[in-house]
């Protein structure tokens, strides 16, 4: 196990540590034990959210979906992009060809979406 301390700290557990007659491992070891303070400022717990929101949330497999097409839209992405780095010639047809059946699908699977959720009134977040 290692410990990341600065070196303020290390420097006064070397010498608690010395005056102790023991090695700075034994002596934190002792230390941890016994429960002392050894000086080292414990981190506060991160406060934790309020819980989210889900009235608005798309059907999981609808949202599976929509992530496939974005994967494939990717995809073509990336594979104009290498033809263009290498030089090659760019298969405008087919990728338009891809493009065109991506939003074909998406045009078919955007109507099941919900609506976004309506802005929130000022003050909405005041109510502490």
């Amino acid at each position: 196990m290692s410990v990341r301390i600065d070196q303020a700290t290390a420097e006064v557990w070397r010498q608690q540590a010395t005056s102790a007659g023991l090695s700075v491992s034994d002596w934190i070891r002792g230390a941890v034990d016994a429960g002392q303070q050894t000086h080292i400022p414990t981190p506060r717990k991160r406060p934790s959210r309020p819980p989210r929101d889900t009235s608005n949330d798309a059907d999981p497999a609808l949202m599976r979906q929509l992530a496939a097409l974005g994967s494939n839209l990717n995809q073509v992405a990336r594979a104009l992009n290498e033809c263009r780095s290498k030089g090659d010639r760019m298969p405008v047809l087919e990728a338009l060809a891809y493009l065109r059946s991506i939003e074909a699908e998406a045009a078919k699977l955007l109507p099941r979406l919900p609506p976004p959720p309506k802005p929130k009134a000022k003050g909405d977040d005041d109510a502490h």
